[in-house]
């Protein structure tokens, strides 16, 4: 009898682990709660859809969850409030984004949130405040992923005339790690405050004028949400976006992509 006993604890045992987990899943997800971007400011005109739907006409005071994607027209700029998955992301002219994820769970400093934002084409700035260990906040890219704890980033993706991207991420404080695709096999690349990647280039400096014009956009996006709140009909004046890769300055430091030196080289 006395193996029936130790199989039966061992049994009982096993329940009541099962029942614990289940208990405590059922309770997380309880507890994880759905967020969202609102649109504070834009210049220009945007579209956004949701869970691929058709595309509609996106306005001041919008809030948009995840399974929604933005696009903005050339010349026209899109800031949006993650609240707690964020703070602010600034979508740039001629621009793909999707929000793949938005969640959060707890309070102040024990805040737990995951975001996962999908840069199809364009570019994206964004400021994103120090997390939580256990908090996740990435960056997708047709040919990589960012992570991202506490930093001011950028991440552009441009198609080329052969059908492939080039992207490129940029650190503009904090610390970035970037997970990429090179010749066909993953690389991961740790980029620190003021240093560029272009998967299957070497990291590079970051040209002094463009952070100058980064840290620029970033600020303003923030100064934003310093402020009351937008109401949707509001006439928004946004100073206009020139990137000096676009068309600011024709030296040298005009591109991060113009020099594949490495940083000391």
């Amino acid at each position: 009898m006395k193996p029936i006993g130790n199989f039966t604890g061992k049994l009982f045992a096993c329940i009541t682990t099962l029942i614990l987990v289940s208990l405590t899943a059922d309770l997380q997800a309880q507890t994880m709660k759905q967020g969202e971007a609102k649109v504070r400011q834009i210049k220009g005109k945007a579209s956004y859809s949701v869970d691929g739907g058709a595309m509609v006409p996106l306005r001041v005071g919008t809030v948009l969850r995840a399974g929604s994607t933005i696009q903005t027209m050339p010349e026209s700029i899109v800031d949006l409030d993650l609240g707690v998955n964020g703070p602010v992301v600034r979508v740039t002219p001629s621009t793909t984004l999707g929000l793949d994820k938005l969640t959060r769970a707890g309070t102040g400093m024990d805040s737990v949130v995951e975001t996962q934002l999908n840069v199809q084409n364009g570019t994206i700035i964004g400021n994103v405040k120090k997390l939580a260990r256990a908090s996740k906040y990435e960056i997708k890219t047709p040919n990589g992923v960012a992570g991202i704890r506490g930093t001011d980033y950028v991440v552009t993706v441009k198609k080329k005339p052969d059908g492939t991207f080039e992207v490129t991420f940029t650190d503009i404080t904090g610390t970035l790690v970037v997970v990429a695709l090179v010749n066909g096999q993953p690389q991961t690349v740790v980029l620190n405050a003021g240093e560029s990647w272009t998967p299957g280039s070497d990291v590079i400096p970051t040209p002094r004028q463009l952070l100058e014009f980064y840290r620029d956009q970033i600020a303003q996006a923030l100064k934003i949400l310093e402020g009351p709140g937008i109401a949707p009909t509001a006439v928004v004046v946004i100073e206009p976006y020139q990137s000096p890769t676009i068309g600011g300055s024709s030296s040298d430091e005009s591109s991060p992509n113009g020099d594949r030196r490495s940083p000391g080289k």
